[in-house]
């Protein structure tokens, strides 16, 4: 038998950042979460979040990977929401998440950091926390060099045009994170164009 112990802290925000996590809604998500990941064999050690986001611990499992989880805690959490109306509007979570690995001597620290969310944001906004998480796990960095050495010729070599728009759209104040949702949203696009047309 295969024993594997991968620790990984899962960040994932409501589609454009809306607060509609509200304690009472925000505590109900959770609960399900918690619900669907024991009947999915995910092991999630601890979730909390605030009005726009929410940070799971989870234990990969040695058949899981990053991707897979995450898209069975969204997709699943998001159709919940959306069946038992604890939101007017149609409810979406961001397409895109933060993933980063956890030493296990660590394990003890994140758990009370996710635990601690209202304190935390109570000082602190969460553009705050992820531009910390940016700087911290140099996604800024990786963000820039994709930029730079992929997308952006890439993009050029198809549509000179379109390559001018999304390098004025990223190339101003926008965090990494928004400007990697632009990268997602134009990669897809391009995705799409290629696959059908």
């Amino acid at each position: 038998m295969s024993y594997v112990r991968i620790w990984v802290h899962l960040v994932f925000s409501t589609k454009n950042r809306q607060p509609l996590l509200n304690n009472k809604i925000r505590y109900e998500v959770q609960s399900h979460i918690i619900q669907n990941c024991a009947e999915k064999k995910i092991f999630l050690r601890t979730i909390n979040g605030y009005t726009e986001h929410l940070h799971c611990l989870i234990s990969l499992g040695r058949d899981q990977c990053i991707s897979k989880v995450a898209q069975l805690i969204k997709g699943e959490s998001s159709i919940w929401i959306n069946s038992n109306n604890l939101i007017s509007d149609n409810f979406k979570w961001q397409d895109d998440y933060f993933p980063v690995s956890v030493s296990e001597s660590l394990v003890n620290r994140v758990v009370e950091y996710i635990k601690n969310q209202e304190t935390h944001h109570a000082r602190i906004s969460f553009k705050e926390e992820t531009d910390q998480f940016v700087k911290k796990y140099g996604w800024k960095i990786m963000c820039d060099l994709i930029l730079t050495n992929f997308f952006f010729p890439w993009i050029y070599h198809i549509d000179s045009n379109l390559f001018f728009k999304i390098k004025n759209a990223v190339s101003g104040k926008q965090s990494a994170f928004e400007k990697s949702s632009y990268l997602l949203f134009y990669k897809k696009h391009f995705f799409d164009f290629f696959i059908f047309s």
